[in-house]
C-alpha cells in the first residue's frame, strides 16, 4: 500500500489536512493510499528532527510531504533548507510546500478579505 506521509509542523495543520483530503481526493486514493500525519512541536523541532525521522522511515512506498509555515522568514533559505534534509536522509520522493505567513492564511487565501 502507498502512504502519503506529511510532516506537519503544528496539530492545526493535521487537523486542515484531514477535513481537506477526503473531500479533494474522494474515491481517488483510499483504497490505494493511506495518509500518516507526523506532527512536530514548531518549525523548530521539525527542522531539528526531520532527517532523523526520514532515516527511520521503513515503507518504501511511501511519499512524503512536509508543510511549514513561513512566517517571517526568508522563504529561499527556508526551502533550501528542507531540501538538504530531505536529500541527506538519501530519499528522493519528497515534496515541500511552505504556508507563506502561516497555514492559516495559505489555507483561506486573504485572510483579510474573508473578514
Amino acid at each position: 500500500m502507498k502512504e502519503l506521509v506529511f510532516f506537519l509542523e503544528e496539530k492545526s495543520a493535521q487537523a486542515m489536512l484531514e477535513g481537506f483530503l477526503p473531500r479533494a481526493l474522494a474515491g481517488k486514493w483510499e483504497v490505494t493510499h493511506r495518509a500518516t500525519y507526523v506532527v512536530f512541536e514548531g518549525k523548530r523541532d521539525l527542522e531539528s528532527k526531520l532527517g532523523k525521522k526520514l532515516n527511520k522511515w521503513l515503507n518504501p512506498n511511501s511519499y512524503f510531504i512536509i508543510i511549514r509555515d513561513t512566517d517571517s522568514g526568508d522563504c529561499v533559505k527556508i526551502l533550501d533548507n528542507l531540501k538538504s534534509i530531505c536529500q541527506r536522509s538519501g530519499k528522493t520522493n519528497f515534496l515541500i510546500r511552505l504556508a507563506i505567513k502561516e497555514l492559516e492564511s495559505w489555507y483561506f487565501g486573504d485572510l483579510a478579505g474573508v473578514e
